[in-house]
């Protein structure tokens, strides 16, 4: 799965179900993009990802 840093505290997130698809997140509002985050309003895997990308990459 690749993470890529498209802002200051957004990302792009690869699905690891399709390759070919990608979901933004947004860690300042929390958002996230994909289906999980829209219908339970909650922390999705691609926020806590996103999270764990800054802890360890990120000064």
């Amino acid at each position: 799965m690749k993470i890529k840093q498209i802002g200051e505290q957004r990302f792009l997130i690869q699905s690891d179900k399709d390759p070919e698809e990608t979901y933004e997140v947004d860690l300042a509002m929390p958002f996230c993009e994909c289906k999980g985050f829209y219908y339970n309003k909650k922390e999705c895997k691609h926020i806590k990802l996103a999270k764990e990308f800054v802890k360890n990459h990120l000064p």
